[in-house]
């Protein structure tokens, strides 16, 4: 496929007006990103949502994962899906730069602390981690829940030590 072709595929992907037919058919396409580029939109209808929930392509359902415009509960429905990096991508969730993302309803967490698949679950609970920490460390069944909770900032005052006069 020429990078012409691609370009304008993925525009049309971008294409507010696009109606859920053409997006449907973008997501048959051969080209990995126009794939992505649809899961990614801030707006879908209702049967793109459903193609792309169980779209064969994980890279597609982790797109989806990570699309911060996309209805949390819309997005929880991968909790079951069979990749685990596709239940990566969700737990993790959505970054975009400096705006806050609902996070995904609880019975979602839920299910990925107690994932079978992964001891202690798929969900990290790290320092900088832009998830709800104390939320997840409260549904975790795991006995270590406190020691996974990022560590509160440091409120020592640092000072130095001024020069001796003498």
């Amino acid at each position: 496929m020429s990078d012409r072709r691609k370009g304008l595929l993925r525009a049309l992907a971008h294409n507010r007006a696009a109606p859920a037919d053409v997006l449907l058919r973008l997501l048959g396409q051969e080209d990995e990103g126009v794939r992505r580029e649809v899961a990614r939109r801030a707006v879908l209808p209702q049967e793109v949502i459903e193609a792309v929930l169980v779209h064969p392509d994980r890279r597609v359902r982790m797109a989806f994962a990570e699309n911060a415009a996309a209805d949390p509960e819309q997005r929880a429905r991968l909790v079951d899906d069979p990749s685990n990096s596709v239940h990566l991508s969700l737990a993790v969730g959505p970054m975009p730069y400096r705006n806050p993302v609902p996070p995904l309803p609880d019975w979602a967490y839920e299910r990925l602390l107690n994932h079978p698949q992964a001891p202690g679950g798929v969900v990290p609970i790290m320092p900088g981690s832009r998830g709800p920490a104390p939320r997840l460390a409260a549904l975790s069944s795991v006995g270590d829940a406190p020691r996974r909770l990022p560590r509160p900032p440091c409120d020592a005052q640092h000072r130095t030590p001024l020069p001796d006069p003498a």
